[in-house]
């Protein structure tokens, strides 16, 4: 077979993933993990279960597709973050702490409804429907996001940045502000139809800076 005769399938394999992916949001966003079957997705999708057997093996298997590039790249913000630290790029508290808004911000605007998806997953309602191994999977790369917002943290001290804080509970404390404004946001602009998302994690960590 030539490689023209190849550039098709891959193609058409990478669109069948993304519509299968596309599906899956929206019955998981709706409807959560455990009350989701394979059927609902494949009917969402205009398929056949089969067909979605053959790119992924479970629903959890599905269900990690969906997250794990949003945690890939917040993980990807924060090494750049981490380069631009070392680089002093930070002159002052501020600006230190207005990158972590514009690192969470960006992640969520890179997949909301991937970001919606993890934070289902971070409720833990539906934890004990999940295998050990995707468990696993998921926590694996979340802890690395979770390591490397410490480390940034402890370094932004040492440099006289921020002030002297534990770093662990510092980055519960972040990313909890921004998993909790996100939640509210939303919940708020389905009612109002005013969307004050962005401008509210501005000042929610802008409060932060005063703190520390």
């Amino acid at each position: 077979m030539s490689s023209f005769d190849t550039k098709p399938r891959f193609k058409e394999k990478a669109v069948r993933i993304e519509e299968i992916q596309t599906a899956a949001k929206r019955v998981f966003v709706n409807k959560g993990f455990v009350n989701t079957s394979m059927d609902e997705i494949a009917a969402e999708a205009h398929l056949s279960k089969g067909t979605i057997y053959l790119y992924f093996k479970n629903k959890d298997d599905l269900y990690v597709s969906l997250m794990l590039p949003v945690i890939e790249v917040l993980g990807e913000h924060l090494t750049r973050f981490a380069e631009e630290l070392e680089n002093n790029t930070f002159t002052d508290k501020k600006a230190f702490t207005l990158e972590f808004y514009r690192v969470y911000s960006e992640t969520y605007q890179y997949d909301p409804d991937g970001m919606r998806i993890m934070q289902a997953f971070q409720l833990g309602s539906h934890l004990s429907a999940m295998s050990q191994k995707t468990l696993e999977r998921i926590n694996l790369r979340a802890s690395i996001n979770y390591n490397t917002t410490r480390r940034l943290l402890r370094r932004a001290m040492d440099m006289e940045l921020i002030r002297e804080n534990d770093p662990v509970r510092l980055t519960d404390i972040l990313w909890s502000l921004f998993i909790g404004v996100v939640q509210l946001e939303e919940s708020k602009a389905r009612i109002t139809d005013k969307d004050h998302l962005d401008t509210t994690l501005r000042y929610a960590f802008e409060l932060i800076a005063q703190a520390l």
